[in-house]
């Protein structure tokens, strides 16, 4: 069982970022658990790391278009590996990584049918 109250939003995007898929599942069933209502504040978090990952890819500096972008120095390093995950370390299998990040997307945004 799990303790809503050991979750944060700020950890989901940290489980997320650093691809720990069954923690930001985790911790997405327990933040909806504990509040109903948390479906914008999920969308919202995902929203958030696709849209500055998938700048920040295509930027020439993509560090310091984080950073001029309100990423928290301490995340810069996970944006910057998630964003080469795909590329560099998954290779041949980044479709079967972004599936799962689906997954989180889908599930993040009310569709319980995976749980």
């Amino acid at each position: 069982m799990i303790n809503s109250a050991e979750f944060s939003p700020f950890e989901l995007e940290d489980a997320i970022l650093q691809g720990k898929t069954r923690k930001a599942l985790e911790i997405i069933k327990s933040l909806r658990k504990a509040d109903s209502y948390s479906g914008p504040l999920l969308i919202w978090i995902m929203a958030k790391i696709t849209n500055l990952a998938s700048i920040a890819s295509k930027n020439k500096n993509p560090q310091m278009y984080l950073k001029n972008n309100g990423v928290w120095q301490s995340k810069i390093n996970d944006y910057l590996s998630f964003i080469k995950i795909p590329k560099e370390i998954l290779g041949p299998n980044a479709k079967e990584y972004l599936s799962k990040f689906k997954v989180v997307q889908i599930i993040a945004c009310g569709t319980s049918s995976y749980m």
